[in-house]
């Protein structure tokens, strides 16, 4: 199965998708009504945000992916919006929930799984430009200001791997 396939078969089951990435935030939405706000401690409810986390942020960086690729090639309104917008909304809303009713060092792998999504976002960012570098220095993109584009990428994209890779809790 290929993912035009797996898109595909997202696209014709709706009532399914719209169940799945609407039921997580409102999990969310619930287990932080179980605690204190911006406490979760050593309770269960710290791991049911992870695994939300997760069940979320997965698709959602798939989504991603794919919508870079949409927008990359100027089809912007070919871009699905069960397969790829939902996915995306589902996940800032259910980060947004989380950070806002837990501290987010207490939930393990939050700052893991951020840190590897700022990577995977600038990455295609640096693929991207790296596409339309060729173009750009020919047609009045000078070698300074790609120099300069390319500084700051490699030390976000180093930010991006310590928060995801490095030393630290979560």
């Amino acid at each position: 199965m290929s993912l035009q396939e797996l898109f595909a078969q997202v696209e014709a089951n709706p009532v399914a998708v719209l169940a799945y990435f609407g039921a997580i935030p409102a999990l969310a939405w619930l287990a932080g009504r179980l605690h204190p706000k911006g406490w979760v401690g050593a309770s269960p409810v710290r791991y049911a945000y992870t695994g939300l986390i997760y069940a979320v942020c997965l698709p959602g960086i798939m989504a991603a992916v794919a919508l870079a690729d949409t927008l990359g090639h100027g089809r912007l309104m070919q871009a699905g919006v069960l397969s790829e917008l939902l996915p995306l909304l589902s996940m800032t809303v259910t980060l947004g929930l989380v950070r806002n009713q837990a501290d987010p060092a207490q939930i393990p792998g939050f700052r893991r799984l951020t840190g590897f999504m700022w990577l995977l976002v600038l990455t295609a960012v640096a693929v991207f430009l790296l596409m339309k570098t060729r173009i750009w220095i020919f047609f009045g993109g000078g070698i300074g200001t790609l120099l300069v584009l390319m500084a700051a990428l490699f030390f976000l994209l180093r930010w991006a791997f310590e928060r995801a890779f490095g030393p630290g809790r979560g």
